[in-house]
C-alpha cells in the first residue's frame, strides 16, 4: 500500500493468531519512494539450493550492512566456521521444533504448490527433490501428516555449512512509521 497513494496504519496484535491489523487511512504512513521497489516483488525469488563456494567480498558485506542500516535494521556477514556451525545447529533445532507442531505442518502443506502456480511455494523450493514437484498433492499430505523435522533440519544444516557466508538480518521491532 505504501507504494501507492494509499496511506496505512499497522497495529501489531501480540498474543493472537492474527499478526497485525492493517487499515487504509487518510493520515497514516505512506512512502512514495517505495514505488520504485514495487517491480522487485514479482522478480523476488527464494532459493534453498547451495550457493557457489566463492568468497563474498568484504566490500559487499559492508554495502549490505549500510543498506540494512538505512532501513533501520542491522546486517552482519558471518564467515567464521565456528559461528556458522552454531547457527546451523540453531536452525536445525528450530526446524525440528516447527515440524513437531501439526498446525505448522498443516499450514505449510496448504502453501505447497506445483511450480506452475503463481502463488504458494513450489515443492522444489523445500527440502524435497525437484522431481517430487510432480507429486505435490502426495507430498503436501506427507508434510501435513508426518513430522519430517529431522530431515529438514539435516538439509538446512548442510546448506548453512556449505555456504561461504551467512547474512544475519536483525531488527529491534516493527516500525509503523519511517524515521
Amino acid at each position: 500500500m505504501s507504494t501507492s497513494a494509499l496511506k496505512n496504519d499497522v497495529t501489531r496484535l501480540a498474543g493472537t493468531l492474527v499478526l497485525a491489523k492493517v487499515r487504509i487511512t487518510t493520515s497514516g504512513f505512506a512512502d512514495p519512494a517505495l514505488r520504485a521497489l514495487l517491480p522487485a516483488i514479482t522478480r523476488r525469488v527464494t532459493t534453498h539450493t547451495r550457493f557457489a563456494d566463492t568468497p563474498v567480498p568484504k566490500a559487499l558485506c559492508q554495502e549490505l550492512a549500510q543498506a540494512a542500516a538505512t532501513e533501520g535494521a542491522q546486517a552482519r556477514c558471518i564467515g567464521k566456521c565456528t559461528v556458522r556451525e552454531r547457527i546451523a545447529e540453531l536452525i536445525a533445532e528450530a526446524d525440528r521444533l516447527q515440524f513437531s507442531d501439526p498446525r505448522f505442518r498443516r499450514e505449510l502443506a496448504q502453501w505447497l504448490r506445483p511450480a506452475r502456480h503463481a502463488e504458494g511455494m513450489p515443492l522444489y523450493a523445500s527440502v524435497a527433490d525437484t522431481m517430487l514437484a510432480l507429486a505435490t498433492p502426495v507430498s503436501a499430505s506427507i508434510v501435513r501428516t508426518f513430522d519430517v523435522g529431522n530431515g529438514v533440519a539435516a538439509a538446512h544444516r548442510e546448506l548453512v555449512r556449505g555456504s561461504p557466508r551467512l547474512i544475519l538480518l536483525v531488527t529491534d521491532g516493527i516500525r509503523t512509521t519511517r524515521g
